[in-house]
């Protein structure tokens, strides 16, 4: 799934370069800002098992919220139809989990999407789709790295 996903949401930033309006990009701010503030919250939340559980979801809505952004400025309804189709094959469940085990995922994903953000401003096609593409697989080996921990 995630390497479809990979090819699929690549090219839909290549298509949203240069292409981000001021809505797309306050989304894309606030997105950023709520998986940055969620990370920093969720280090204060030392045992407290639901506050983490409700800040993981968050996570998880702030980064879906980053990614239907760059899919609706690709214009290409059957190219967002077919990504979001795969993302809710993979049950969301598995993003809050791997947030929770791995919580460093968070800063690192932020920092993904800063670099894909300045590719989609602006304007280089090219490293937008090579960044979201790289940035698709990695979750997917992260998943992947989490399900195998969980089954062994």
């Amino acid at each position: 799934v995630y390497l479809v996903r990979a090819e699929l949401e690549g090219l839909a930033a290549e298509r949203a370069a240069g292409r981000l309006t001021g809505y797309d990009r306050s989304d894309i701010e606030a997105a950023q800002a709520l998986l940055r503030t969620g990370y920093a919250r969720y280090g204060t939340l030392a045992g407290d098992d639901r506050g983490r559980a409700i800040v993981c979801e968050q996570w998880s809505q702030a980064n879906e919220l980053f990614h239907n952004v760059i899919l609706a400025a690709a214009a290409c309804p059957p190219l967002r139809d077919t990504v979001q189709s795969l993302q809710n094959s993979v049950p969301r469940s598995i993003a809050w989990r791997t947030f929770a085990d791995d919580p460093e995922i968070i800063p690192r994903s932020v920092a993904d999407h800063d670099r894909i953000v300045e590719a989609l401003v602006k304007p280089d096609p090219r490293r937008a789709r090579k960044l979201l593409h790289q940035h698709v697989l990695e979750t997917g080996d992260t998943a992947a790295r989490w399900l195998e921990r969980q089954s062994g």
